[in-house]
């Protein structure tokens, strides 16, 4: 039996960080096993087709809002290059140097032989430095990745910076909040310093917060997080029943006192009497679910929402943390740091229940943003809660009887359901492909035999094919390129999309976006755009092209189709020698500007 366990200790911290992996990465929402339900409803009672899987439907969980509720598989699976996809592997790694904080701090405190409440006073070591410098420039990045996420990664790096401080001087103190003070400031000042150049010359245009529109339904959390939060849920309601059932063992022990039987007070302590009270709790955070989804489902409002139930959770957390904080048990730092970016995250969760960031179309950003935010931190924390439930308790989890049982079903049956969108949206998904190909790392391999269907008419995407390669080949630098401005959701902002070069004026909604103050200056840009490519006046389309030191003019079926015959005529005449043409196949014509 020790061999066995000493063989089960050493591989389940592998298995906990790999189960971490499949949380945040792989595994979806609820969504998939609330579709595939309802349609085996419909075919059971009303001979109803089951239908096709809606892949795009899970990244919408709050009709009629305009919610986005993607989760990192949807990302990865919709292949959409956005900042909330880029700065993914950057918060992973800013909650990882994070973690390494806080357990240094414990181990430097077990060097020097601290006991709690013991205060020490050192000099900031080279490997802390190091750390938190570490710490800084990710999470600096961050900032320039997905301003988003930058609050939350910054709280979450100060808190661990807290963490540390308590558990290296022993406990609380002025030094404590003076030292992480100190050394959060140097994350900040880091994180700002080393993107310099780039703070300096952007500008924000929304800043403030303002109360949101509506709130979110607590059944439509649960189906977004409800495998997380049942599983920190039953760790905390555990943990929290445990200190009661021992505090009541002490209570008995001291109107009774101790028998003269050496097993009857061994008794007291047992894993099993110890599993029914935590079994009990396990199945009443199971009940409640149930019961908060279908009350939450029938309801709306602040009594229908997540406030109420997210505050009850978080007692059950904070409660956890502080008695692991006041034990200074082995596993006090890891429990408390899991137990911040849980607080964290159902501080997000609250909090967009209440605010949304100022300019937002109803909360579509703000829950977009922050969820996805919620997701990657409740995944890992997930993991390593149930790692601790199955491995690192499994004295009292055998012993739990009917309730575990019961609630080791409701595990499986929940990461079951979270297992089907991985499987059925891929499918789907796959079915929106232009045509079935082999595996590659092509991105541009459908456009070989892709035909798109604009509203103007049809697009063979294998000239521009043609047409992209070659710039890609035979364009140095990062000249600009003027290409066609279409309505947004088109085949507009290929040329730049696929060669990285610049372009006049890319996809007009999201630039109006991302500049707010300067909307008149893109709506110039687009009239410009549309003017270069539809005057017949060679003079005019000359001027507005070197306003915008464009070099290459790329005519191509989008531009055929968007713009006038004559306009496009006037560059085979070269605008009085200005360009030369440097490319062509059947449907694409790519001009140079001609050096002055």
């Amino acid at each position: 039996d020790g061999a066995r366990r000493s063989r089960r200790t050493a591989w389940s911290p592998i298995l906990a960080g790999v189960t971490g992996a499949i949380f945040v990465t792989i595994l979806g929402n609820l969504d998939g096993a609330l579709q595939v339900g309802h349609g085996l409803w419909k075919y059971l009672l009303d001979s109803v087709p089951f239908g096709g899987f809606d892949f795009w439907r899970s990244s919408r969980m709050m009709p009629p809002g305009t919610e986005i509720t993607e989760f990192p598989f949807f990302t990865f699976l919709y292949g959409d290059l956005h900042a909330h996809l880029m700065s993914i592997p950057f918060t992973l790694l800013a909650l990882g140097l994070c973690l390494a904080v806080v357990l240094d701090a414990r181990q430097t405190q077990g060097r020097r032989a601290g006991a709690p409440g013991e205060r020490h006073r050192r000099k900031w070591s080279p490997d802390e430095l190091v750390r938190l410098i570490a710490i800084g420039v990710v999470v600096g990045a961050i900032r320039v990745i997905n301003t988003w996420d930058f609050p939350t990664y910054m709280v979450v790096a100060a808190a661990s910076i807290f963490l540390a401080e308590y558990f290296r001087n022993g406990g609380l103190s002025l030094m404590v909040m003076i030292e992480s003070g100190m050394k959060s400031a140097l994350v900040f000042l880091m994180g700002y310093l080393i993107f310099l150049p780039f703070h300096l010359s952007y500008e924000i245009f929304f800043t403030n917060l303002e109360y949101t529109t509506n709130q979110t339904a607590l059944w439509r959390f649960l189906s977004i997080y409800g495998l997380f939060v049942f599983i920190i849920g039953s760790f905390f309601v555990g943990e929290a029943s445990g200190l009661i059932s021992r505090r009541w063992r002490i209570s008995e022990k001291g109107r009774h006192g101790l028998t003269s039987d050496p097993s009857h007070n061994c008794n007291n302590n047992n894993p099993a009497r110890y599993g029914g009270w935590v079994g009990a709790a396990m199945m009443s955070v199971l009940s409640a679910a149930i019961v908060g989804y279908g009350v939450s489902a029938s309801m709306s409002g602040w009594i229908g929402g997540t406030i109420p139930f997210l505050i009850i959770v978080s007692v059950f957390v904070m409660t956890g943390a502080l008695r692991s904080l006041r034990s200074f048990r082995d596993d006090a730092p890891q429990l408390t740091f899991m137990a911040i970016i849980i607080g964290v995250s159902l501080t997000l969760a609250v909090g967009v229940d209440i605010y949304r960031i100022e300019g937002d179309v109803d909360r579509m950003n703000s829950v977009f943003k922050i969820y996805l935010q919620i997701w990657v931190m409740l995944g890992l924390a997930s993991a390593y809660l149930l790692w601790r439930i199955s491995f690192a308790h499994h004295r009292w989890r055998k012993s739990l009887g009917i309730g575990g049982w019961l609630w080791s079903i409701a595990l499986a049956v929940l990461v079951v359901s979270a297992a089907l969108y991985p499987i059925l949206g891929t499918q789907a998904r796959l079915k929106h492909r232009f045509s079935v190909l082999p595996l590659t790392l092509d991105g541009m391999a459908y456009m070989r035999d892709a035909v798109y269907e604009d509203r103007n008419g049809e697009i063979r995407l294998s000239y521009d094919y043609e047409g992209i390669k070659w710039l890609q080949n035979e364009v140095r630098g990062s000249p600009v390129v003027l290409e066609g401005v279409t309505p947004i959701y088109r085949w507009g902002g290929r040329i730049s999309v696929y060669t990285g070069l610049p372009t006049v004026l890319g996809w007009q909604w999201h630039q109006e976006q991302q500049r707010w103050g300067y909307r008149d200056v893109v709506a110039r840009r687009s009239n410009d755009v549309d003017r270069i490519y539809s005057t017949p006046d060679a003079v005019e389309a000359l001027a507005l092209l070197r306003k915008y030191d464009v070099e290459y003019v790329y005519v191509g079926q989008l531009e055929e189709l968007y713009y006038p015959v004559e306009g496009l005529n006037k560059f085979d005449g070269g605008l009085g020698e200005a360009l030369e043409q440097v490319y062509q196949n059947s449907h694409v014509k790519i001009y140079r500007m001609r050096e002055d």
